[in-house]
C-alpha cells in the first residue's frame, strides 16, 4: 500500500504542478496579447503620424501650387488690362485719324 500513497502523492503534486504551469502559460499568454495589442497601437499611431506628415507636404505642395496658379493670374489680369488700354487708345487714334 505504501506504493499507492506515494503514487498518489506524486500524482497529486504533478497535478499541482500541471495546473500551476497551465497558470503561468495563462498568464504569459496574457501578457503577450497586451504587448501585442500594444505593438499594434504603436504600429497604427506610427502609421497614422506619416499619413499626417504626407497630408501636410501635400498641403504645402499644393499651397505652393495655388500660388503659382495666383501670380500667373494676376500676370494675366495685368497683360489682359494692358490689351484693353492699348485697344482703347487704338480706337481714339483711329478716330481721330478718321
Amino acid at each position: 500500500m505504501e506504493d499507492t500513497s506515494v503514487g498518489k502523492l506524486t500524482t497529486d503534486a504533478l497535478e499541482r504542478a500541471n495546473y500551476s504551469l497551465k497558470l503561468r502559460v495563462y498568464h504569459l499568454e496574457q501578457r503577450l496579447q497586451q504587448r501585442a495589442a500594444a505593438a499594434t497601437g504603436d504600429e497604427a499611431s506610427a502609421r497614422a503620424e506619416q499619413e499626417v506628415v504626407e497630408l501636410r507636404v501635400l498641403a504645402d505642395e499644393k499651397s505652393r501650387e495655388i500660388n503659382g496658379n495666383k501670380q500667373l493670374l494676376a500676370k494675366a489680369r495685368a497683360a489682359i488690362h494692358a490689351l484693353r488700354v492699348r485697344y482703347i487708345l487704338g480706337r481714339r487714334t483711329d478716330i481721330r485719324f478718321s
